[in-house]
């Protein structure tokens, strides 16, 4: 799931009229840059054919450049009201996922169009299929779990899932959702890094004893270096897989790739590209492999 940065956070709430001009003042000149150099680097725009003329066809920028996300409108989400603890939630795969308490109706149907198309079959940003999943005997563990979608699905079919998010925006809503599996579930409100500090944990700390198999999901907006220099012994156990995001920074995809094939583990992207145009500093040529996946 995206673990949403403070600005992508904003834009989600800002009003549709500062939205707009957020487009206006950022993404309509990123645009039109992206569109310049393509046209100028032919060679280079033959790799990323489908997703520029998506971009083109529709005259804006998105962060999945492909007509699935059409499919996604605000509209199709209802959102209930918990009158117990007066929080938002809505209805996934029949269980309440719930939304912090500062977030209006408009807004959880915003944020919660995005993640169910990050996880829809097209995306590049889609964690699991078929050949790469949770089963019954692995411990699920998201490192920036945000809202939680992911470890939702998964609940019913992993032995335990350990959720890490440092951000208190997010905690109320984490407890809430996952009440009903407070037997497997713990919500560790630490950041997860290459060091051990106060309100800093690494995977190699909390995992030391580990005995069974884990999937670790990483989505850290752009720490995901830092998350593996801290899980060298987890790494090293043979029923470790990994997935994770690689569309935070530039050079992301071929570090995260080399540190996985360093430790042993076949690795392949995830279908297409994403444009992650929150990164203000975004360089040539824009488009950003979603994740990585990686397995012994």
């Amino acid at each position: 799931m995206i673990n949403l940065s403070f600005r992508h956070l904003i834009q989600i709430m800002l009003p549709p009229k500062m939205r707009n001009k957020v487009d206006q003042l950022v993404f309509k000149p990123l645009y039109k840059r992206m569109i310049t150099f393509f046209e100028a680097h032919p060679e280079i725009a033959a790799t990323y054919k489908m997703e520029i003329q998506y971009l083109i066809n529709q005259k804006k920028i998105a962060f999945f450049p492909y007509p699935f996300i059409e499919q996604y409108e605000m509209s199709n989400v209802r959102v209930e009201k918990d009158t117990g603890n007066g929080m938002n939630y809505v209805i996934h795969l029949g269980k309440r996922l719930y939304f912090p308490r500062n977030m209006n109706k408009n807004n959880v149907k915003k944020m919660y169009c995005e993640l169910c198309m990050e996880q829809d079959d097209n995306s590049p940003h889609r964690y699991f299929k078929n050949s790469f999943d949770v089963t019954r005997d692995d411990i699920f563990v998201d490192v920036g779990s945000a809202e939680g979608m992911i470890a939702l699905e998964t609940i019913e079919r992993s032995k335990g899932t350990v959720l890490f998010e440092v951000d208190p925006f997010w905690i109320e809503a984490l407890e809430a959702t996952f009440r009903p599996w407070n037997e497997k579930v713990v919500i560790v409100n630490k950041m997860v890094s290459s060091y051990v500090g106060e309100d800093t944990t690494t995977l190699d700390q909390y995992f030391e004893n580990a005995e069974d198999p884990i999937v670790l999901k990483i989505d850290v907006e752009g720490c995901e270096n830092n998350v593996l220099k801290g899980a060298q012994k987890t790494l090293s156990y043979q029923e470790t897989r990994v997935v994770c995001c690689t569309y935070h920074r530039t050079e992301d995809s071929s570090v995260l790739k080399t540190i996985l094939e360093d430790h042993g583990y076949k690795t392949e992207f995830s279908s297409g590209y994403m444009l992650w145009y929150h990164d203000l500093k975004i360089e040539p040529p824009y488009f950003r492999r979603g994740l990585i996946r990686a397995w012994h």
